[in-house]
């Protein structure tokens, strides 16, 4: 009983505290962690205790102790004994809990946590206020090299994508994911001091269109020329403030504003499923191919320009903006930029900022239309 009324006053001064941060950190979202979806987790706490509650039970673990959660006929097992639901609770704000899947490589994250069963695995949600994921997720998006303005208008597009992606979200048991189908969230290793007050900077800042978030797409690198969103998705109706824009000059410092990909045509026979003689450009928007078909000798197959670089990779064929050559045994495919070209471009945000110009500058340049507000 003594121990049950520990606990509880323990669990009482954690909501209190959360209480204190909920207007300062935004949120409470619901992140869950791919990184570590498994049959079996490990989960151990740096800066003090945590609490496991297990459907009506409660154990509290110590700092450098390791709770293990494994998969029993589709329950969440914690020691001997599987529960409807575990949910992990840190004692005290400051104390990071760690999460692993082989006990000795661990990922430290802030929040709370709870345990899911999805796909006949474990997938840890972590409960973490907005502002808070926005550290980690910054500069697992742009890195820590950037110039302060540059990161400041990734903050913002980060903030923005996240609440826009808030108010779409597909999914049932968590509202974001830590992978590119949200946005990269690496946890509190990834975190900086700079980063952080960067943030911090622009609290609560969002930009909107007619009122609402926008879906403050960017990526790293335009090639001279950001896009239209139907220039990349064809299907798509026009978006009003995801048009391309000119971005001569600006940029010019990535790795990969200018690149060529040898692409045999073998590789090509077994993406098309039969022999390809030709490659034809149909269509294109802001210098993107839209269209493209893979032509062989009685058949034909038409892809999107975004389709043939997850097909070919999208770490390969760096972006849309390309022209192909013929060689004997493969296409050269020579072109220009890093992702899909739509938002804004990391590496001409930096070098707008080397050139003087401010985050808001660099935003309202590259989404058209918008207002940034506090949200």
């Amino acid at each position: 009983m003594i121990k049950k009324i520990i606990i509880m006053f323990f669990l009482a001064l954690n909501l209190m505290a959360y209480g204190e941060f909920e207007d300062s950190f935004g949120p409470l979202l619901k992140v869950g962690i791919t990184k570590f979806q498994n049959s079996k987790i490990y989960l151990k706490a740096y800066n003090g205790d945590f609490i496991i509650s297990a459907d009506n039970e409660n154990f509290i673990v110590r700092e450098g102790e390791i709770a293990i959660f494994y998969t029993s006929k589709g329950k969440l097992a914690y020691g001997d004994y599987a529960y409807n639901k575990i949910r992990i609770t840190r004692l005290l704000p400051n104390v990071l809990l760690g999460l692993s899947k082989n006990n000795s490589s661990f990922s430290k994250y802030r929040g709370d946590f709870e345990l899911k069963i999805v796909n006949s695995k474990i997938m840890p949600i972590n409960n973490i206020y907005a502002e808070e994921y926005l550290y980690s997720v910054v500069p697992s998006e742009i890195g820590n090299s950037f110039p302060d303005e540059a990161i400041k208008a990734q903050s913002v597009a980060a903030r923005s994508y996240l609440y826009y992606n808030l108010g779409t979200s597909k999914y049932s048991y968590c509202d974001l994911l830590d992978n590119v189908n949200s946005q990269m969230y690496l946890g509190y290793d990834r975190e900086s001091s700079n980063i952080n007050r960067l943030v911090n900077e622009t609290f609560n800042e969002v930009l909107v269109y007619d009122g609402k978030p926008i879906e403050a797409l960017f990526h790293s690198t335009s090639g001279g020329k950001t896009a239209s969103n139907e220039d990349v998705w064809p299907s798509g109706k026009p978006i009003p403030y995801l048009r391309g824009v000119d971005d001569t000059g600006n940029g010019t410092i990535s790795p990969r504003e200018n690149w060529v990909l040898e692409v045999t045509k073998s590789e090509l026979n077994n993406i098309a499923g039969f022999i390809i003689k030709d490659i034809n450009i149909l269509e294109t928007g802001n210098d993107r191919v839209k269209y493209i078909e893979l032509i062989g000798t009685s058949k034909k197959k038409k892809y999107t320009g975004e389709e043939l670089r997850r097909a070919l990779g999208v770490n390969r064929l760096n972006s849309t903006m390309f022209t192909i050559e013929e060689k004997e045994n493969s296409f050269i495919f020579t072109g220009s930029g890093f992702g899909h070209g739509l938002g804004m471009p990391q590496y001409s945000a930096y070098t707008m900022a080397e050139s003087g110009k401010n985050y808001k500058e660099i935003l309202l340049y590259y989404y058209s239309g918008v207002k940034l507000i506090k949200y």
